[in-house]
């Protein structure tokens, strides 16, 4: 009996943690809804393990001590998984509700500053709140917050005072609060642009701003012309950055290898030439293990590797010629030293 509660307490304890383990994030769902019916059905197998236990004890029996503190820990480790779900459920209830939290969007949006930096992430936490709202009304709410008390008043000047949607609100503030840069000026930078002196990684960069900067001076404020206008901007960014390259074997390399993002391209560069500088090395570490002399008659031959006055001795014995000739041929060895 005692092993069937082990049992059912070992299954509880995995699902709680599995629960705690994925986190608040993915303890949403279906994830939430299986898990908990997974606990559903360990608790009432349990309630049916009690009900056996229960009527094949006497009256005058008393509860075993260690059955009665598994079935305390049981039902505690039960409430604790209840407790997770629930709490999750709440959160989940909470981020997809149809209800304009002031709070809420107080953290969320920030005043304007009249900088370009705060005004682009002013209108990125518009559009994520508005995603995570609902209702026309709750819509309305966000439009008026905005409006009213996120505003410099130098931006109330160049905005309308009601907007019918956010997505009016968020194309009118890229359009008038947004410096606006020529795209002919930046396509001519992205022309002509080189890496000359720069690092792989500060040329990328350059680039990659102008890439950001043509494609939103292009799509004049409008949410729809993004997803048109950035795969090609970026195709263009991502042949200038190849041509651009100073070293043209990595130029070649980079372009046959058809990145799809500039992010990538530039990564790929940069870790060839690691790995190009690190077999250079290699290469001239070879080298220097090579000594090679041309004789009169233009062959080249291996250098001998006797290099000290004391080796000279013993190259000489394995020399088979008269003691005559042995001599002089010291003679001449030692001279050349």
């Amino acid at each position: 009996m005692a092993i069937t509660l082990q049992s059912l307490y070992n299954e509880l304890k995995e699902i709680r943690t599995y629960l705690i383990k994925i986190g608040p994030k993915r303890r949403q769902g279906h994830i939430l809804e299986s898990k908990l019916s997974e606990a559903n059905i360990v608790h009432e197998q349990f309630e049916c393990w009690l009900n056996t236990y229960k009527s094949k004890l006497r009256k005058d029996d008393d509860d075993d001590p260690v059955v009665h503190s598994f079935c305390k820990q049981f039902l505690t480790l039960f409430n604790e998984i209840v407790d997770l779900c629930q709490s999750d459920k709440n959160s989940e209830d909470f981020v997809t509700m149809s209800t304009f939290d002031l709070k809420t969007a107080l953290n969320l949006l920030p005043c304007m500053t009249d900088t370009e930096a705060n005004t682009k992430q002013l209108i990125d936490n518009i559009e994520y709140y508005n995603s995570l709202l609902d209702k026309d009304v709750c819509k309305k709410n966000l439009i008026n917050f905005v409006l009213k008390s996120r505003l410099s008043q130098a931006a109330k000047l160049r905005l309308n005072s009601s907007y019918a949607s956010v997505d009016d609100l968020i194309t009118d503030m890229r359009k008038e609060l947004l410096p606006r840069k020529s795209a002919t000026a930046i396509s001519s930078k992205l022309e002509h642009i080189k890496q000359n002196d720069l690092s792989i990684s500060d040329f990328g960069n350059q680039l990659s701003e102008l890439f950001v900067d043509l494609t939103i001076s292009q799509a004049n404020g409008k949410s729809e012309n993004y997803s048109i206008l950035k795969p090609l901007n970026e195709n263009i960014a991502i042949k200038k950055f190849a041509d651009g390259l100073r070293d043209r074997r990595l130029s070649t390399i980079i372009a046959a290898r058809n990145f799809s993002t500039l992010k990538d391209a530039i990564q790929a560069a940069m870790d060839e030439e690691v790995t190009t500088a690190s077999g250079s090395g290699e290469i001239m570490e070879d080298k220097d293990e090579v000594f090679e002399e041309i004789s009169e008659d233009g062959i080249s031959r291996s250098r001998p590797e006797v290099h000290r006055r004391e080796d000279i001795g013993s190259a000489v014995n394995n020399i088979e010629v008269s003691p005559e000739e042995n001599k002089g041929y010291v003679n001449n060895l030692m001279l050349t030293l």
